[in-house]
């Protein structure tokens, strides 16, 4: 109980730090006012809210959540992925669901509100964190009850909580940029993750390299440049996905909103085949033109080079983004709608940043070899 009630304290204080990033002067003074103690309060209002967070954590979460990890053990004999996966199921059926309500009527209550205000607000929240719940915590109690021994595991689920808390804090924040300059955080943030997905691809590649069931993408480093080869091509990524990706992309999403309509399940699958047969073959056309341009190629064989990856990409593409993009189009509100691709491309990237690198035999080195016995032949001829 104690643990849990530090822990949520100091999440609450890391929030309200977090909240205060790239907030204006004004924003700042109004925040401001709720570290001033007024007359007839004891604390100030930023204080009281983290005394809130640490007594429903140490009061409230913590002795259910004790009690609930034992219900489990004792339900749930044994250990294995059947054993955890059956605890994680129960975890999102019979706590998720619930916990929002609590915690929102709970902390409602502290804070003033009457018990039907707070009810009623609870459970106007309760989807959206459901929502949200459903979308971390499968994969965290997956480690709670797989790896976990049962006495840490409520400080292991304190833990994540405590990057919950500052997370929801970024996630205001990023929502802030985005109305301000929706453009320019799409552009940040898609630089940042293709480029994160372009690191990943070549630790996949060096492991598969090393293991001898793949290949080395990289070649030795020339003295001359000024980064190495895997840092340029890093590079190569974070421009594609900041310069030439999210103009594109944004222009798209907001083109098919207008063009096709807004809501409704046809609508859903129109959105998601114009995006197979209409985007992807141009898009992935011009990854692979516009970064063997970058290398200092010709836009002739940049070209080439893209019509003789295309269909490799297209296969890969097929297999992943028909999904994604029914759940983009379908689920996410418009303004997150390139945040959840950014989120898809961490992993298509590494997809795509791979086949971009693949050294085998393709059409264009075919062409080469060709090209090189027609010319010795007729050097042959020559002679």
């Amino acid at each position: 109980m104690v643990t849990s009630s530090v822990l949520f304290g100091v999440g609450d204080r890391l929030s309200q730090r977090v909240e205060k990033i790239g907030k204006t002067d004004e924003e700042l003074e109004e925040m401001g006012k709720d570290n001033v103690v007024e007359e007839d309060r004891l604390v100030s209002e930023s204080t009281a809210k983290t005394v809130r967070m640490m007594v429903w954590g140490g009061l409230f979460l913590s002795p259910m959540m004790h009690n609930w990890y034992n219900l489990m053990e004792r339900v749930f004999v044994g250990t294995g992925k059947l054993v955890a996966a059956k605890k994680v199921v129960a975890d999102m059926v019979f706590i998720a669901p619930q916990m929002p309500i609590w915690f929102f009527t709970t902390t409602g209550v502290m804070a003033g509100k009457p018990f039907p205000q707070a009810l009623d607000d609870a459970v106007e929240k309760q989807p959206v964190m459901l929502m949200a719940n459903y979308m971390l915590w499968p994969a965290a109690n997956s480690i709670t009850y797989g790896v976990m021994p049962l006495e840490y595991r409520l400080l292991f689920a304190n833990l994540v909580n405590v990057g919950i808390a500052v997370m929801r804090r970024l996630g205001l924040l990023y929502d802030g940029w985005l109305r301000r300059s929706p453009v320019l955080t799409k552009c940040v943030t898609s630089a940042f993750l293709f480029g994160l997905g372009d690191r990943l691809a070549q630790r996949v590649e060096k492991s598969r390299a090393s293991e001898g069931g793949g290949f080395r993408v990289e070649e030795a480093d020339d003295d001359a440049a000024l980064v190495s080869r895997s840092t340029a091509r890093t590079v190569r990524m974070m421009i594609w996905g900041s310069v030439l990706f999210v103009p594109i992309a944004h222009t798209w999403v907001n083109f098919v909103e207008r063009t096709v309509g807004s809501h409704g399940k046809v609508v859903v699958v129109k959105k998601m085949l114009l995006d197979m047969f209409v985007l992807a073959p141009s898009i992935n056309t011009l990854f692979f033109t516009s970064t063997q341009m970058m290398q200092g190629e010709s836009l002739r064989h940049g070209l080439d080079f893209a019509v003789d990856r295309l269909p490799q990409t297209l296969k890969a593409n097929y297999t992943i983004w028909p999904l994604a993009n029914i759940v983009n189009y379908g689920c996410v509100p418009l303004q997150y709608r390139i945040l959840f691709i950014n989120c898809v491309n961490l992993v298509w990237t590494t997809v795509l940043s791979s086949i971009s690198s693949r050294p085998a035999a393709t059409a264009l080195e075919e062409d080469k070899e060709r090209k090189d016995t027609s010319e010795a032949g007729e050097v042959t001829l020559e002679c």
